[in-house]
């Protein structure tokens, strides 16, 4: 469903146009991606007429879709699904100043860049530096290797001591006294929640 505008030229009604958004080009694209990579379920959230929310769910194969939305309302459902399934991971992915609230409340925010605004990019955990939502698919795809790369390697890593702070050495490296937590040290300190500037 299309907005309709009424044009009046010297006061006299001249007749109307039409606006709507466009899906963005790589849309179906994206929703494909994520499917493959795992994700159980797809759902859109937003200001917009809910007539206009049901056409695009259907056109691209989004499972659930609401519409009408305030910035709390999108916040709410946000909470909804994560009570849905508390082991579950729910992730918003938006770009208007309006999202702020909801991206802080979803367990992964992720902001698009190029034309988001700083009020989002600031609240997210994530930022696609392009306006293209396929670029998540890429952001699965990297942190997924990463997080192997980690799990391969975290047995052979020690935390070595020293006035310059925490070093990473592979196990069996000869670093003297300064040795702690032996066959843990990055993955330890991740796990405590600190972030990679205190582990390396």
């Amino acid at each position: 469903m299309d907005t309709i505008a009424a044009v009046a030229v010297g006061g006299q009604y001249a007749g109307y146009v039409t606006i709507a958004d466009e899906i963005k080009p790589d849309a179906e694209q994206t929703v494909a991606g994520l499917h493959r990579a795992g994700v159980r379920e797809l759902v859109m959230l937003s200001g917009d007429k809910d007539a206009v929310v049901q056409k695009v769910v259907a056109a691209l194969g989004i499972e659930r879709g609401f519409g009408d939305l305030l910035p709390e309302g999108k916040v709410k459902q946000v909470e909804a699904l994560q009570r849905e399934d508390p082991t579950r991971t729910v992730a918003f992915m938006g770009d208007g100043i309006n999202d702020a609230p909801v991206l802080a409340a979803a367990d992964i925010g992720i902001a698009m860049g190029a034309l988001g605004s700083g009020m989002a990019i600031e609240t997210a955990d994530v930022v696609i530096q392009t306006d293209e939502p396929s670029k998540v698919t890429t952001a699965i795809a990297v942190s997924r290797h990463a997080a192997r790369g980690v799990a391969k390697h975290r047995s052979s890593l020690r935390c070595e001591i020293s006035s310059a702070g925490p070093r990473c050495r592979r196990a069996g490296d000869d670093v003297g006294s300064g040795v702690c937590r032996c066959g843990r040290g990055v993955a330890g300190d991740f796990e405590r929640g600190k972030g990679a500037k205190d582990a390396v």
